[in-house]
């Protein structure tokens, strides 16, 4: 399935970048989101607002400080769920790399979801 792959290195450590991850306001910004709410554990559920768009997720993993997996898709029904995973490990010196995968996995929305 396709996937698109983006890491980069940031010079905070990992527990400040954990928590910009975990924060609706903080991660809504880096998204790109207008609005963003998103109970981050396990089972959790999730709203993305993008403009006219509006997502919605499901979290499928947390290891804090490390991992957060989700499973994405348009609320409209018109396209494809992917899952994506942010990983955070640390980097040389402080800083934090963080590896962000997003993979489509197909255009049913998973099940069990209460929009």
């Amino acid at each position: 399935m396709p996937s698109v792959e983006r890491e980069r290195e940031l010079d905070s450590p990992v527990e400040e970048v954990w928590d910009a991850i975990v924060d609706d306001e903080r991660l809504g910004e880096w998204f790109g989101a207008d609005e963003l709410a998103l109970d981050v554990e396990p089972g959790g559920i999730g709203r993305f607002v993008f403009g006219d768009e509006l997502r919605f997720a499901r979290v499928d993993e947390v290891e804090e400080h490390t991992r957060l997996g989700l499973t994405w898709w348009p609320a409209a029904g018109d396209g494809a769920a992917s899952r994506v995973t942010i990983e955070l490990s640390p980097a040389p010196g402080r800083g934090t790399r963080i590896r962000v995968v997003e993979t489509r996995l197909s255009v049913a929305r998973p099940l069990a979801m209460a929009a």
